[in-house]
């Protein structure tokens, strides 16, 4: 099929308005067959493959944190991690990228005083690019080299397609993420990303109760039982790095309880009861960069009445460090 972009449903577009928390309940590239993934030069699906021998493509959507893939020395302006899927994706509107080392002009800005930023673009096809549309564009910036290295792609135009932004997106059968140095390379480098989270977002009616920090609470690493402000219960020592966190959410029994009440089933059914990683945004408007790649500990979908008209939903999570916390590194396994 074409590829078709649409505007966001009515009520995701009022949670992305309201700047509130959503989450991204499954990769679909990992429940999608990827018939090829690679690093190219040219481009396309079977173009030269210049991915690093034992730095496989398919770790960027395998589920499995720590393992980046690497692309073997270039000095090429512009490279392209290219995937190809047997069959259309389904409908997506988010595509988030942790960990990668997308300077902010190559390896050029190491040695030249005037540079400009590397850009990335989302592309995506349904003939291997011989059209291309390019759903978001994305500048990297001197935050980009800092814990914080994700590049978030939530805000989608779909060429040919009316209506406001952001837009979904169905029907691709080819997706590649452009990498644009600024500038002619004078030395080479190996372009490496650690996991391609591509999702449909679940908005929240309202943010979960407890706030989340994107470098944690300031509480002593070593306390095992302690709920702050920012719910982190637990961290590094005791946890090897995974912060816990719980939040509540009250749903009004009169007011969209219905749909809160599916998108909290939703999740939990798209995640394989939350056992698949999933994504929390905690603003995906106004600071996207603040998401956490996620697992479930436990989630009460009972909805316990808590008071008048309202009931109580209760989710316990384990962040997955790999991506989320990467200690002001450049993520690699070598």
């Amino acid at each position: 099929m074409a590829i078709v972009g649409a505007e966001l449903s009515t009520y995701e577009k009022s949670r992305y308005d309201n700047d509130d928390a959503c989450v991204l309940p499954v990769n679909i590239l990992s429940v999608n067959t990827v018939d090829d993934a690679r690093w190219t030069i040219g481009g396309e699906s079977t173009d030269t493959d210049y991915t690093t021998t034992g730095k496989q493509a398919f770790r960027a959507y395998d589920n499995i944190g720590n393992l980046g893939t690497r692309m073997t020395d270039v000095t090429d302006q512009v490279v392209y991690f290219n995937l190809k899927v047997t069959s259309g994706l389904s409908q997506f509107d988010t595509v988030v990228v942790y960990g990668h080392n997308f300077f902010l002009s190559g390896p050029q800005s190491l040695s030249v005083a005037n540079y400009s930023n590397t850009d990335i673009y989302l592309q995506v096809s349904d003939d291997d690019f011989t059209t291309t549309k390019t759903l978001q564009t994305y500048a990297v910036t001197s935050e980009d080299l800092k814990a914080n290295m994700r590049i978030v792609l939530n805000d989608f135009t779909v060429p040919g397609t009316s209506g406001s932004t952001p837009h979904t997106v169905i029907g691709v059968k080819y997706l590649r993420i452009a990498v644009l140095a600024g500038g002619t390379q004078d030395l080479p480098w190996n372009p490496i990303l650690g996991e391609v989270f591509v999702g449909s977002r679940r908005g929240f009616k309202d943010s979960p109760t407890l706030p989340w920090s994107q470098y944690g609470d300031g509480a002593a690493s070593n306390v095992t039982d302690f709920v702050s402000q920012t719910g982190s219960q637990s961290r590094y020592v005791f946890s090897k790095g995974q912060s816990n966190r719980k939040f509540k959410q009250a749903l009004n029994a009169y007011s969209d309880f219905d749909q809160d009440l599916t998108l909290w089933r939703d999740w939990y059914r798209l995640s394989d009861q939350g056992v698949n990683p999933f994504v929390y945004f905690h603003k995906q408007k106004s600071v996207p960069e603040e998401n956490w790649l996620m697992s479930n500990k436990d989630a009460n979908l009972e909805n316990p009445l808590s008071g008048f008209n309202f009931h109580e939903g209760l989710m316990s999570w384990t962040e997955l460090p790999p991506f989320a916390m990467p200690e002001r590194k450049t993520l690699d396994d070598s």
